[in-house]
């Protein structure tokens, strides 16, 4: 029976790294890859990757034929400036459209049309129609993988600039789809970080586990050993990189934020075991080995 495994998280989490490994292990990642390990054909997740806000590339998108605007599936959940919840709802137990359905099956074709049992593949923009993945396909193994947001917020990515940033509600602030011109908003990259957790964790799926970057680097055996007793099969360790872990730091080993301005973060901070946050200081017990 084909195992089909799906690795999730926010761009720049290490999930390249995640799907290296799996590779390793003979694990199937998909016809067509880049340096990054992302599987292609991209367009097809980027296509669709923004209808749960009703937008497509940066658009109200429309349906072909009748020319009528896609419904909403994903809104804000106050009118908080800015806003740090969000309702999925729409997206957890609303009709899937048809255009997903087609998009995700063409873009799965030759994980289907292989013979090998064990297939996976990873693009990290699929983390913003999660819900729907999971109820398309329930029985996929989801692997999360999630990284520090300090070192996310170094690191800008095309989720920071799609439209689902306007559900963010920050004053001044426009999405600008084009990857290629990143503004530079700290605040909007940790809200995004914790909206794609959020997302995440608003649907259950029988085969999921998350794991920290930090910890598959600094406990590599220990979470290697878990993935392995999760999957059911061994999985063969790869060559992690200890100056991943807190690179936030820089060389002084302090950093450049006041973090204080974060709190909308604390919860999954310290859920998280993160240390050095303001929430708890220094905790020692937190710290990666």
């Amino acid at each position: 029976m084909k195992k089909t495994i799906c690795v999730i998280g926010k761009g720049h989490s290490g999930t390249g790294f995640l799907a290296t490994i799996l590779k390793g292990s003979g694990v199937y990642m998909g016809k067509h890859t880049n340096r990054d390990m992302d599987k292609g054909p991209f367009v097809n997740i980027y296509r669709i990757m923004s209808l749960p806000v009703g937008c497509r590339q940066g658009a109200i998108a429309r349906h072909k034929k009748s020319g009528t605007k896609y419904a909403r599936y994903v809104k804000a959940a106050t009118d908080s400036v800015p806003n740090i919840e969000w309702d999925f709802s729409g997206m957890v137990n609303g009709s899937i459209p048809d255009i997903v359905r087609y998009e995700l099956k063409t873009y799965i074709e030759d994980l289907k049309n292989i013979t090998q049992n064990l297939v996976g593949w990873k693009l990290t923009e699929s983390n913003l129609i999660y819900p729907w993945l999971v109820r398309l396909y329930p029985d996929w193994y989801y692997i999360h993988l999630v990284r520090d947001v300090r070192d996310i917020m170094n690191r800008p990515e095309l989720t920071d600039t799609d439209s689902h940033t306007d559900l963010f509600n920050v004053e001044g602030y426009t999405s600008r789809p084009n990857k290629n011109k990143f503004p530079e908003n700290n605040l909007v990259r940790a809200l995004n970080w914790k909206y794609q957790l959020d997302i995440v964790k608003s649907i259950e799926t029988p085969n999921y586990i998350r794991i920290t970057l930090e910890d598959l680097v600094m406990s590599h055996g220990e979470v290697i050993k878990k993935l392995s007793d999760f999957l059911g099969f061994e999985v063969n360790p790869g060559r992690p990189r200890k100056e991943v872990v807190e690179s936030w730091r820089g060389k002084n080993g302090k950093g450049r934020e006041n973090w204080e301005e974060f709190s909308f973060l604390n919860d999954y901070m310290e859920e998280l075991k993160y240390s050095d946050w303001p929430l708890f200081g220094d905790n020692k017990e937190y710290r990666r080995k």
